[in-house]
């Protein structure tokens, strides 16, 4: 997703200057200049505010509850969705999720299910620490 932003006064679009990354300047004369980091928090905010949605539909998808593949009891705060951890049933979440921004990694796998993938799960953290302790996810730290 490009980052694209108007000039107020002349209407050009504002390109990157070299020098700094987080500052763009317009390609008219006017020279006016947006700086990204004065309006940081808005984007932050907006930003974590779409993960969430996004988030919040893949749970939905999911089923909105822990698959409990290993029959636990499971009280109340199981399964609530602010706990909640997308699992990849066959493992390799980790990598995924470091190739990728989480912008693009709550969109890919969203597509995937909404295409029908049967990959994903959802997972209370118990069940998550059980299959990874079972399934010999964790790393090894040398």
């Amino acid at each position: 997703m490009s980052f694209e932003k108007k000039c107020l006064e002349c209407g050009e679009v504002f390109t990157p200057d070299r020098n700094h990354p987080f500052q763009r300047f317009c390609s008219h004369k006017c020279g006016n200049k947006y700086d990204y980091e004065k309006n940081i928090d808005r984007y932050a905010k907006s930003r974590g505010e779409y993960h969430q949605r996004k988030r919040e539909r893949i749970l939905k998808l999911l089923g909105g509850r822990c698959a409990n593949p290993y029959d636990l009891l499971h009280p109340d705060w199981c399964n609530d969705i602010r706990i909640l951890h997308i699992d990849h049933i066959n493992g390799g979440g980790c990598k995924a999720r470091k190739r990728e921004s989480q912008t693009l990694y709550f969109e890919r796998i969203y597509q995937e299910i909404v295409n029908g993938s049967k990959e994903y799960q959802l997972l209370c953290p118990n069940c998550n620490w059980l299959k990874r302790l079972l399934e010999n996810e964790l790393k090894r730290r040398k």
